[in-house]
């Protein structure tokens, strides 16, 4: 049975040097251990159990078996910890209103959430203020900050650039009158110093419409903007939110790029 020693030292000395006792240490019934005796050898060397207790000790007892309890929760804990921890990525949904930035968040939720009953597509209203979702992909865990687009709103976005990992900006390839109006949104976005170097996907939405504007069409509106992405992530994607088309592939490109950005470490947190 292991036993713990404490030594006495003078409040003068070191910390390092301790004060040798000179006395006999004394032994309360209430210390001893369960099994085996204690007795002295001469006048400075007990025993207990038969070993020699060593000059210098006052006190002794028995180590708690709590301890080894203690450092087995320990090491299960940490171990669980590792396991099943999850890197948390916060992901910006930008875009003018009726974009399609909701549609998208409701689909990318419902493909990747096995039990996720989601609201009815059809039914989908313009945002104002701010919706909310989660998915977890591997061991990164996304959460989704789908932000209202009308003009009003656009100057909120900003509050939340610090915090975010990653951003998802969606256009309406059908509206080809406000595309003009999204570019400008786009290179404010891209140009605010908080979000520097922190991945951007650009989905080209409603991609089911016969009449929308194609990948190249848009890739030549916002050529002007190239320049000022700067070094950083980037891909301009079609994509149907209504239909599901390319949702899954601009997710996983999103996971793979804001896994790999260094200079934006995720936010860990215990699976739930």
């Amino acid at each position: 049975m292991p036993y713990f020693f404490w030594l006495e030292r003078p409040t003068t000395a070191p910390r390092f040097l301790h004060r040798v006792a000179t006395n006999p240490p004394e032994l309360p019934p209430q210390l001893l251990p369960s099994t085996g005796s204690a007795s002295f050898v001469g006048a400075d060397k007990p025993t207990v159990g038969g070993l020699v207790v060593p000059a210098g000790i006052r006190s002794f007892q028995k180590a708690s078996p709590f301890s080894k309890r203690s450092r087995m929760y320990t090491l299960l804990s940490g171990l669980y910890k590792y396991m099943f921890r999850r890197d948390e990525y916060c992901i910006l949904i930008l875009g003018l209103d009726n974009a399609g930035k909701t549609t998208f968040l409701e689909q990318t939720k419902t493909r990747f959430n096995k039990n996720y009953k989601g609201m009815s597509l059809s039914k989908i209203t313009t945002t104002v203020g701010l919706n909310i979702g989660t998915i977890d992909v591997g061991k990164a865990r996304l959460m989704f900050w789908d932000l209202g687009g009308q003009e009003e709103l656009q100057s909120l976005w900003d509050k939340y650039y610090a915090e975010s990992h990653g951003v998802i900006y969606v256009i309406d390839s059908t509206d080809e009158e406000r595309l003009s109006e999204t570019k400008r949104a786009f290179e404010k976005m891209i140009t605010s110093e908080a979000l520097e170097g922190v991945p951007i996907l650009v989905l080209a939405n409603k991609q089911d419409v016969e009449t929308c504007l194609s990948i190249p069409d848009i890739k030549t509106a916002f050529s002007d903007c190239i320049n000022k992405i700067g070094k950083r992530d980037c891909l301009t994607q079609a994509c149907s939110a209504l239909t599901g088309k390319g949702v899954n592939e601009g997710i996983e490109w999103m996971v793979k790029c804001v896994v790999r950005n260094i200079h934006r470490p995720p936010r860990q947190k215990d699976i739930t």
